[in-house]
């Protein structure tokens, strides 16, 4: 059937007993078999052709490469078989069988690979090893939580960075069993990963009860004995030479040692040495847990 006009379709008086579709014109019913309407007999050229589209030009999604590049299953999930590009500058992709990659094309463009239990820095989709950064100098991620940190491809758990931390801490100052009161001026420490480096100033303690100067209230247990010997700044202590402060293991308390240059070690720092009002200024010391 040629290309016909509604006008000029026959116009139907009573059915002949073939299949038709019955058009309204005007008023009058035309009638159009259903075979013209069908198959080859139908829309031919640039229009359906035996059920496919021919000289179809797309304005949007246009799927040249096989039937199954793009599928949309019955859930309507649309899986991109062979992966895809974003304006010739990214792409979304498949790597390693079963690796999903998200990636600038262009030399020097960063991107990920998702691998095994691991998310794995990339140039231009080619695996980078020390070449991409994570953040920039004025654009930085807000936190990052990780359970350690290991430097320049080392494997091996002890060598893992595993903690840092600030905070503060409370000193008690004992004589013997006896706790001494005073002023707490400040008390604060820093940990990254075994190390402790402690720090307080208590000013106008009141001696209290007889025994061994002590400093309790470590904010870890100390792993191993003496540690690095402590700095202090002290007033009306008399020990004959300098007091060091040092740690003991398997407690959370800084024992003050006397020291002189003539007769080295000369014992515990106790109530002897110590005036009715102390100062313990600027105490300071490092050990490991």
């Amino acid at each position: 059937m040629a290309d016909k006009k509604i006008s000029e379709l026959t116009e139907l008086t009573t059915p002949d007993g073939t299949e038709e579709l019955v058009v309204n014109d005007s008023g009058v019913s035309k009638k159009v078999q259903i075979d013209n309407l069908i198959a080859d007999n139908g829309l031919s050229g640039d229009k359906i052709d035996g059920g496919t589209i021919s000289n179809f030009t797309s304005t949007g999604i246009d799927d040249n490469a096989t039937s199954t590049a793009i599928t949309i299953d019955a859930s309507e999930n649309v899986a991109l078989t062979n992966g895809m590009t974003i304006g010739g500058f990214g792409t979304i992709g498949i790597q390693s069988t079963n690796n999903l990659t998200i990636g600038g094309s262009v030399a020097d463009h960063a991107g990920i690979q998702f691998g095994t239990e691991a998310i794995l820095p990339q140039i231009a989709t080619v695996n980078a090893n020390g070449t991409v950064d994570l953040g920039g100098g004025t654009v930085r991620f807000r936190d990052v939580y990780a359970s350690s940190i290991k430097f320049n491809g080392d494997t091996a758990a002890a060598n893992a960075l595993d903690d840092y931390e600030e905070g503060t801490w409370t000193p008690v100052v004992k004589v013997g069993t006896t706790t001494n009161t005073g002023t707490l001026i400040s008390a604060v420490y820093t940990k990254i990963g075994r190390q402790v480096t402690v720090y307080c100033s208590i000013s106008s303690i009141t001696l209290s009860g007889t025994g061994n100067l002590t400093i309790e209230g470590l904010p870890f247990v100390c792993g191993i004995n003496h540690g690095m010997p402590g700095a202090s700044r002290y007033d009306n202590i008399n020990t004959g030479g300098v007091m060091v402060t040092l740690t003991n293991s398997g407690t959370s308390i800084i024992s003050c040692q006397n020291y002189d240059s003539t007769s080295g070690w000369t014992g515990s720092t106790n109530n002897a040495h110590l005036g009715a009002t102390y100062h313990l200024y600027n105490v300071s010391m490092t050990y490991f847990v």
